[in-house]
């Protein structure tokens, strides 16, 4: 009764304040025997720095420590990408020390469907609601069966982690094979795919996503899981709004545009942080710019292609030929979900192969102005026609928006670009070694050339009165005339096949 009181003298104090008393009440009764000040941690609020105040109370798990071979093995069942990020998730597992706490003392969140009974001969026995029931709010509705005043709710609400591990579950409308609400849904859709998600959560996310998986249906969530890292600030710390040096996305669209957006995105690589940068930005202001040019200059010659064009052109196998090596690795890329390597690949094709070369050595073929050669216009027109439709659906999953557009624009298609079947196939495409190989050369012989203006301060078009070189094979006589036309030569000659580099002699008017 004694120890009542003293208890009773702390109700409604707050606890600064309790503790005062305390040592106060210590004193009195002559239990206190000696004070000592003494300096430690304490954890405080992230926000606020107040200190934080534990309190026991009762929670609800679940088990996980009993289940930690099982999702090792499940983690080792996975496709990681990348690869290394798998060991984040198997050192978790194997740091487990406690089973995992799901309830929270919390006004939003979604509530546990439990009550406990008032009624005598059952008091505090648990009373949960029925699969038909759910969803409840055990504060404002009741078990079957029970009154109001028969009962009283729990209060706890699950954890964010408990809500979100069955995000793929609550997509495909089932947590199970055999608890669904539409069980042809949920066997099409689970597993998913795939879970794109950040490094920073695998313990958390990918983690109870696993376990929820595994305790429901004996099975992975999903057979791929693609890791991101964060967007920094341009001095490569963390974007926090107390800093201010963060980056409002809503801005930055309203300036460059969607696409230009999601050019920069597509710049970071799998599980690797990305520091924001305006120059990548630009870059892809660039590229959106330049894939509406090139389609604009390319499209100008397309009402010329004939039925039975044909390629027939060295320098247009070379395009095609390597087109379709693009194509391959942009393919097997995105197959491993590199999406950053598979765009790098399209677009140093786009810029070096088909614009700075290719648009330039054609040019004069597509227009074909004095009529001298018509299977090379049409060889010309049939190669520029390809190469822009593929590249346009090779950069569709980037820009999708400056793509579809010219797709529907230039080349009257009634479908999507970004419809079903529509991504380019590497058969689709001819493989001339040959033509690489004499493109390759042709391409070595341009550079000499340009640097041979460049040094002596000519236009890049100035003619040229004679052009001899040497190369590692002899060059097709289409490729010779290509060659002649894009140098401005008036005379071109092959001198020798020799072993080594290409070598040039040019002699100017």
């Amino acid at each position: 009764a004694e120890a009542d009181g003293y208890a009773k003298a702390l109700e409604g104090m707050k606890v600064n304040e309790a503790r005062a008393k305390v040592i106060e009440q210590l004193k009195e009764t002559g239990l206190l025997l000696n004070q000592t000040p003494i300096t430690q941690s304490v954890k405080c609020a992230e926000r606020s720095g107040a200190p934080l105040e534990i309190l026991m109370t009762p929670q609800w798990f679940i088990k996980t420590l009993e289940h930690r071979e099982k999702l090792l093995m499940r983690s080792a069942e996975l496709n990681w990408y990348p690869g290394h990020m798998k060991h984040r998730l198997d050192n978790w597992i194997n740091s487990l020390a406690w089973d995992w706490c799901i309830s929270r003392q919390r006004f939003f969140g979604v509530p546990f469907p439990v009550w406990y009974s008032k009624r005598p001969g059952e008091i505090g026995k648990p009373i949960f609601a029925s699969i038909d029931q759910l969803p409840v709010d055990p504060l404002t509705d009741l078990p079957k069966g029970y009154s109001r005043d028969e009962v009283e709710a729990d209060k706890d609400v699950m954890d964010t982690w408990a809500t979100s591990a069955v995000s793929p579950q609550l997509n495909s409308h089932g947590i199970s094979s055999e608890l669904a609400l539409d069980h042809e849904r949920h066997s099409r859709l689970f597993p998913a795919d795939l879970r794109p998600q950040a490094h920073e959560i695998i313990r958390v996310w990918t983690f109870y996503t696993m376990l929820k998986a595994e305790l429901h249906q004996n099975t992975l969530p999903w057979k791929n899981i693609m890791i991101s890292g964060w967007c920094l600030a341009e001095d490569k710390t963390k974007m926090s709004k107390s800093k201010g040096n963060g980056v409002v996305p809503e801005e930055l669209l309203k300036q460059y545009g969607s696409d230009v957006v999601r050019y920069w995105s597509s710049t970071s690589r799998l599980g690797a942080d990305t520091a924001f940068s305006e120059d990548v930005i630009k870059n892809g202001k660039r590229l959106v710019n330049k894939i509406w040019n090139a389609t604009k200059f390319s499209s100008q010659h397309f009402a010329k292609l004939k039925d039975n064009a044909e390629i027939t052109h060295t320098t247009d196998k070379w395009l095609i030929s390597r087109l379709g090596q693009v194509v391959g690795k942009a393919t097997e890329e995105f197959a491993r979900f590199e999406y950053a390597a598979a765009m790098e690949a399209v677009e140093e094709f786009f810029w070096k192969d088909f614009c700075d070369n290719y648009l330039e050595i054609s040019k004069s073929r597509a227009y074909n102005e004095e009529a001298l050669d018509d299977a090379g216009q049409q060889s010309a027109i049939k190669t520029l026609h390809i190469a822009m439709k593929t590249l346009l659906k090779l950069m569709a999953p980037v820009l999708p928006h400056i793509t579809e557009e010219l797709y529907h624009l230039v080349f009257a298609e009634k479908s999507s670009i970004h419809a079903r079947y529509n991504w380019p196939k590497t058969s689709d495409y001819m493989f001339d070694e040959k033509a690489i190989k004499q493109g390759k050369l042709a391409l070595e012989i341009i550079d000499l050339v340009r640097k041979s203006k460049s040094d002596k301060n000519l236009s890049i078009k100035a003619d040229i009165e004679s052009l001899e070189f040497t190369a590692s094979e002899k060059l097709a006589a289409d490729l010779l005339g290509d060659l002649a036309r894009v140098t401005s030569s008036k005379n071109i000659k092959q001198t020798a096949v020799t072993e080594g580099e290409a070598q040039i002699e040019v002699t100017y008017p």
